[in-house]
């Protein structure tokens, strides 16, 4: 039996795997460009959620940052050693601190315009939304959906939805920057972008929802009335009836807090998880089925808990994909283009 040699594991390697900041020029554009036009629209509101955004960043980034480096490490371990691992994680710093602060504009501007949805245009689509799902599905999918799930799991189901959601949604764009390939990278962080802004703001904007949980509150209307009923029967649900109360408060109050805004149509849960689906089905089979049938759970998940109609999932996952496909058409033929230029020059 042989001992491995582990100083013959490959060293830190350049080319596919450097990180180009002419790549993000335009990115960074359109970045600024957004956080600009929302600031010039709303600054005091954005103002203040900038302020409540850094905050929570500067709170809880090292919990996040401290697993996916450690994560990150192990796995690139494997194939490569220590020194050059370390090595190709500092060569990454700077991407990280781009995304950050990338992320805490965007975030900012999403939840903004977000706030401001139905002062723009009030609430409309619930009702012929709610019609087109059950008349889609032959029932309410609320109902199937507690029918079908174990009471016993719902806590499980709750926090996947809540907690475990929003952990994935803000870790991914951290260990894409420092571990994948930087045209993973570069496609995901415009993807990433895009979804926000189309889907978070534009698509919200055309559709201006509140969503099954709230439809007993906005319309006098019999078709819900069993789901808050359903809800506080379950184990777990107190994280989502407390949460839809504070939406419902600072929307009532007109309140800039955290993570607020009403809207349902289309789903920002379902459109996260189907963009990493797709991300991750490029970097293995294994953590492209995990990720989809996570994205599936959410989906489920979105209908269970009442924040959305079946439909909004739906929307979302023909979008996002389309984003994602042109994202990748786009940037391979903007790339292969800007080689070839620089062959040429």
């Amino acid at each position: 039996m042989t001992t491995p040699n582990v100083s013959a594991r490959p060293a830190f390697e350049t080319g596919k795997w450097d990180v180009d900041a002419s790549g993000y020029a335009w990115l960074a554009a359109c970045l600024v460009g957004y956080a600009s036009i929302v600031l010039a629209i709303s600054g005091r509101t954005f103002g203040s959620l900038f302020i409540q955004y850094l905050h929570t960043l500067t709170e809880h980034l090292p919990q996040v940052l401290g697993p996916i480096c450690v994560i990150g490490l192990l796995f690139r371990i494997r194939a490569h050693d220590v020194s050059s691992s370390l090595q190709f994680l500092r060569h990454r710093l700077p991407l990280l601190g781009f995304a950050i602060g990338g992320m805490l504009l965007a975030l900012t501007a999403y939840t903004t315009v977000k706030i401001l949805i139905p002062d723009v245009v009030p609430f409309y689509a619930d009702e012929w939304a709610a019609r087109f799902d059950a008349r889609l599905h032959g029932g309410v999918p609320w109902q199937w959906a507690h029918s079908v799930w174990p009471d016993s799991w719902s806590s499980a189901l709750m926090l996947a939805y809540g907690k475990i959601w929003f952990a994935y949604w803000i870790a991914t764009p951290l260990y894409v920057v420092l571990w994948l390939r930087p045209d993973l990278a570069r496609q995901y962080l415009w993807a990433f972008l895009l979804t926000l802004i189309i889907c978070g703001n534009v698509l919200a904007l055309m559709f201006s929802s509140f969503g099954p949980i709230y439809y007993d509150h906005f319309i006098a209307d019999p078709q819900f009335e069993g789901l808050q009923a359903s809800l506080k029967s379950l184990d777990g649900s107190e994280s989502v009836l407390i949460y839809a109360n504070y939406l419902l408060g600072s929307h009532e109050n007109g309140d800039n807090a955290f993570g607020t805004g009403i809207s349902a149509i289309p789903s920002m849960h379902v459109a996260v998880v189907v963009l990493n689906a797709w991300l991750f089905s490029q970097v293995n089979r294994i953590a492209g089925t995990l990720a989809w049938a996570f994205a599936l759970l959410i989906q489920f998940g979105s209908v269970y808990t009442g924040w959305h109609y079946a439909i909004d999932g739906y929307l979302s996952a023909i979008v996002v994909t389309a984003i994602w496909a042109g994202v990748q058409r786009v940037d391979r033929s903007a790339w292969s283009w800007s080689r070839q230029r620089q062959a040429r020059a």
